[in-house]
């Protein structure tokens, strides 16, 4: 799904937020045309929430919510990339240096486990039909098809997943958070 594009220039969003790079941390500005109750209120303070069932956090401009990532790339940078990736995984770790501009399959290839997992490993599974090689280790060729391979214990399976997708270009987090 493509993001909704901030309606404001780099020059506007200036006008509007600090930021701090080494921190990540986005601060409302004094605004001139803004009464003296709104600049009481937020000048100076910290922009934007948490959003407990993502982990984003987001920022209001002109009454419609934008993530503050994306906020904060295009008044550092200047310009607003499809795809934007938190580097250690913290989607509230906005420090510059933690954001990267990736395609959708670089993304997916820094993803954290997912919470339905039942093995305790992403890309490792259980087959309880009594095979003899019962632990399946899959992942994503370099064309996105599925791959997979059986083994008969999970270490196995666990270190050959791990040789196939760092040899591909995943994160070494991929998984791991």
């Amino acid at each position: 799904m493509k993001p909704k594009p901030i309606p404001l220039s780099q020059t506007e969003l200036e006008t509007l937020f600090d930021y701090n790079p080494e921190t990540g941390v986005l601060k409302h500005k004094h605004r001139l045309s803004a009464s003296a109750q709104w600049n009481s209120r937020f000048a100076g303070k910290e922009a934007g929430w948490l959003q407990p069932d993502n982990g984003y956090i987001f920022i209001s401009i002109h009454y419609r919510r934008y993530r503050a990532h994306r906020v904060i790339y295009k008044l550092f940078y200047g310009i607003e990339p499809t795809e934007i990736d938190h580097i250690n995984g913290d989607r509230a770790d906005n420090r510059i240096t933690n954001l990267r501009v990736v395609n959708r399959k670089q993304n997916t290839k820094n993803q954290k486990k997912r919470s339905n997992n039942t093995s305790g490993v992403t890309g490792i599974t259980f087959d309880n039909r009594g095979l003899p090689k019962p632990w399946r280790a899959k992942w994503h060729d370099e064309n996105g098809k599925q791959r997979s391979k059986y083994f008969k214990t999970k270490e196995e399976a666990c270190e050959y997943r791990e040789m196939r997708i760092l040899s591909l270009g995943y994160s070494k987090n991929h998984g791991k958070r």
